[in-house]
């Protein structure tokens, strides 16, 4: 056999308990966590308070400068809360076996 050394991109971050973590996992549980932090929200301000403080809305960036958008509407997915859809748990099973390939 030919030993190569293994690719920088297929190394873990760090450790937890002897077990890797890898970038993709990271990624998935970081956006799983803003989820439910926006669900949490929706169920104490509304669903109408957190879309407009979280949606991606290019104006509001630009002229008032609310650059936490780029990354906040990620975690709200307004369909899965208002239709119930399973969108957001099928993009994190795609991300989760695709992800390390990309």
């Amino acid at each position: 056999m030919i030993y190569h050394e293994q690719s920088e991109d297929y190394r873990p971050l760090f450790w937890i308990q002897g077990r890797p973590v890898y970038a993709t996992v990271f990624l998935i549980g970081l956006h799983i966590f803003g989820f439910i932090v926006a669900a949490i929200c929706i169920g104490f301000l509304g669903r109408e308070v957190v879309y407009t403080a979280l949606a991606l809305a290019p104006s509001e960036i630009w002229h008032k400068g609310e650059v936490w958008r780029l990354v906040s509407y990620v975690a709200y997915d307004p369909y899965f809360f208002s239709q119930r859809s399973l969108w957001f748990l099928w993009n994190m099973l795609l991300f989760y076996f695709f992800g390390r390939e990309v």
